[in-house]
């Protein structure tokens, strides 16, 4: 949002020229935003809401890390915003790092989220450089697992639950392998369902991120049939098959899942035998489904009863 509205008013004319209205207007083409919500000038607000994007909003509810430039913290005036977007009925979700502040607090950021309604995803933190063991907000794998777990208990007993991702997914899949039944696995030849562009306009699967070894081409030389077509997008994908049969060979959930977890974020560490969050927590839901007597449809009601808000 610190980004200047004719930036955003240069873009969306680019796109009415070569997109056209229709394609916009119809959800063909649309635009998505995340943001930390602590600036959001009028101006930009009115270009949100005409142009109909998508947003998604960063914020933990605990305070302490997302601190402002002068040291304040910033939760309070991102709820502000958050009324600002509900008021002109603006629809947003909201992603929560698990962290060190979040992971013992995540049933009391769960209840904010239920409280205003607003479905959000947990985004466990990952891989970067500034994750490292000594830092404020370092956490470890288990203990990230032990929160998502905590958090699916409180969440299965809530008489009124929003939708939280990635529980839903989770849910479907243990759900799926109690019936003995299957879906489709995650494969890149059927579409992506992210690419990075960095600012020199390397290419990257999301794995992959920001390694000049893995760029996939430059979007500024490349067109994407050529990206698609090149050598090192075979490698990628060769890559995401090693990687595939190393991990999920033998797991117990392997076709109940669509396998997307490991592929969604690297993170700090060795690499377990299997997925370094979903798999723990997927055998935790299971334990939690057979020791309350939960059928599978049951077990699948507590996402499939959610519609989005």
């Amino acid at each position: 949002m610190l980004l200047p509205l004719s930036y955003y008013e240069r873009v969306m004319d680019l796109q009415h020229r070569i997109l056209g209205d229709e394609a916009l207007k119809s959800g063909e083409f649309f635009n998505a935003v995340q943001t930390n919500l602590y600036t959001l000038p009028d101006g930009t607000l009115d270009l949100l809401e005409r142009e109909g994007f998508q947003i998604g909003v960063s914020m933990d509810v605990v305070g302490g890390v997302r601190l402002s430039a002068g040291g304040a913290e910033t939760e309070d005036r991102v709820v502000l915003n958050m009324d600002r977007l509900r008021g002109r009925g603006i629809s947003f979700g909201a992603i929560l790092v698990l962290a060190a502040h979040t992971s013992p607090n995540i049933t009391v950021a769960y209840d904010f989220y239920e409280s205003i309604g607003i479905n959000f995803r947990v985004l466990p933190l990952f891989a970067a450089p500034l994750n490292v063991s000594d830092a404020s907000f370092a956490v470890t794998a288990q203990q990230m697992v032990d929160a998502l777990c905590r958090l699916f208990t409180h969440w299965a007993l809530r008489p009124n639950r929003i939708p939280v991702a990635p529980l839903n997914s989770y849910v479907r899949t243990v759900s799926l392998k109690m019936m003995g039944h299957s879906q489709g696995c995650y494969d890149r030849r059927a579409g992506e369902w992210a690419l990075l562009v960095n600012t020199d306009g390397e290419l990257y699967q999301v794995m992959d991120a920001y390694q000049p070894r893995f760029s996939l081409g430059n979007v500024l030389r490349d067109s994407l049939d050529e990206v698609i077509g090149s050598e090192a997008y075979a490698r990628s994908l060769a890559r995401d098959e090693a990687l595939s049969a190393r991990h999920c060979g033998g797991c117990e959930f392997q076709g109940a899942c669509d396998s997307l977890p490991l592929f969604e974020s690297s993170y700090p560490g060795p690499h377990p035998e299997r997925c370094h969050i979903a798999y723990e927590v997927l055998r935790y839901i299971e334990a939690f489904a057979k020791s309350n007597g939960y059928t599978p449809e049951r077990l699948r009601s507590l996402s499939d009863e959610l519609a989005p808000r």
